[in-house]
């Protein structure tokens, strides 16, 4: 407990130092993501005096996903020394593997807010071998936790992302039957599972508008008004939305 709140002491220094910066005209004004580096660097000189699993996993977290400049390599490294000190940490294995999970995004889906031209053969197999890594992350995480939400939701998004639709809608329907769909994500689960259903032409029509009761505009805006609004919806318009809704947007 004495170690999480260092680390969070650690981000709220961070972000008010950001946020005084962005007062300072000589300065100049901080964007929000400026203030989430300087949370990352506040986040990893805790890691370093607390050498603590937790406080690593989360500046992982901070490079791979929050950063200006994303540093893979770093994130890696910080996820590495994570699991050295504890080995079974679910929530370790779960970044790393969302992690794993976003370098494939990049890479594969070109029309993603986070870029990516995955059109040629080379492109499409190292999003792959991203896809392949993060999966076999999740399912080390399932096995330590079956029941863990965030292991199983990865899970899914993985096997959707390899265009493993029926892999997918299973893992997602059996979350449902064993009542684990992670409360703050139930947007997400039930788009994905909406999305699913429709790549292999089974009705989506109930988790879609699950999806839009539960969403937080405009997270899955561009995915939930195609799916409402195209006329060719069922005609495969869809091929114009490679992946929806997009994951690994933040930190679990």
């Amino acid at each position: 407990m004495l170690l999480k709140r260092l680390f969070a002491v650690g981000l709220v220094i961070g972000t008010l130092v950001g946020c005084t910066a962005s007062n300072n005209s000589t300065m100049g004004k901080r964007t929000p993501i400026e203030q989430a580096n300087i949370g990352a660097k506040a986040a990893h000189a805790v890691a370093r005096i607390t050498n603590s699993a937790y406080a690593l996993t989360h500046f992982g977290n901070n490079l791979c996903f929050h950063a200006k400049a994303v540093d893979y390599r770093g994130a890696h490294a910080a996820y590495s020394r994570a699991l050295e000190l504890e080995p079974s940490s679910v929530f370790a294995l779960t970044s790393i593997g969302t992690c794993y999970a976003r370098r494939g995004l990049v890479v594969r889906y070109p029309f993603s807010p986070l870029g990516g031209d995955g059109n040629s053969r080379k492109k499409r197999l190292t999003a792959m071998k991203w896809f392949r890594r993060g999966l076999a992350v999740a399912r080390r995480a399932q096995r330590i936790a079956p029941r863990d939400p965030s292991a199983r939701m990865l899970l899914g998004e993985i096997h959707a992302l390899m265009n493993e639709w029926p892999k997918a809608i299973e893992v997602f329907d059996q979350m449902e039957r064993d009542g684990v769909i992670p409360p703050t994500r139930k947007s997400a689960f039930y788009a994905w599972r909406a999305y699913a259903k429709h790549r292999i032409g089974a009705d989506y029509s109930k988790d879609h508008l699950n999806a839009l009761e539960t969403s937080h505009p405009p997270v899955f805006a561009d995915y939930l008004d195609a799916l409402k609004s195209s006329p060719k919806a069922d005609d495969g318009d869809f091929k114009r939305i490679p992946v929806a809704p997009l994951p690994f947007s933040g930190v679990r």
